[in-house]
């Protein structure tokens, strides 16, 4: 019976051992699972000032896009001076690019150097309506927004210029 106690006798004193690795392990776990707590969170942020960083380019955007439809209302009334009228529908705004020849056969000077303004700061066209669509006005210069589709709301929804 004195070897089974002998042999018994390891294996208790190997219990807190095995209790402070088992708790050992625990912390690490628990550290670490901290660990990628921390990092997702700042992840989050990061994420999260990306976004806000894009609503404010999206707000730049727009700004910019009503600057060019001043801009280009400002070159209209020019060519109602040179011309006597606005560019009609079919003319468009590249008209301010590449005048029409005038009554006495000679061409204005271009009202634009490049077509870069005719482009809102997404990429597509601005359009042009003269009359405006509503009758209204004399002409109208209109963005489509962030979506490049008539309507929408926030950053997608239409810039009307018109005078």
């Amino acid at each position: 019976m004195a070897s089974d106690t002998e042999e018994r006798e390891p294996q208790r004193s190997m219990t807190p051992v095995l209790l402070a690795v088992g708790l050992v392990g625990f912390l690490a776990l628990a550290m670490a699972v901290l660990a990628v707590v921390v990092i997702v969170r700042l992840f989050a942020d990061e994420v999260a000032d990306s976004v806000q960083e894009i609503g404010g380019l999206q707000d730049a955007k727009a700004e910019m896009a009503r600057l060019q439809m001043e801009t280009l209302t400002g070159r209209m009334h020019a060519f109602k001076l040179e011309y006597g009228r606005y560019p009609a529908t079919s003319e468009g705004l590249q008209a301010l690019i590449h005048p029409p020849p005038k009554s006495n056969g000679r061409t204005a000077s271009p009202f634009l150097d490049s077509s870069s303004l005719l482009e809102d700061p997404w990429g597509a066209s601005l359009q042009y309506y003269s009359p405006s669509r509503d009758g209204a006005h004399a002409f109208e210069i209109v963005c489509l927004g962030s979506d490049s589709a008539p309507g929408g709301q926030g950053h997608a929804a239409d810039l009307v210029n018109s005078d």
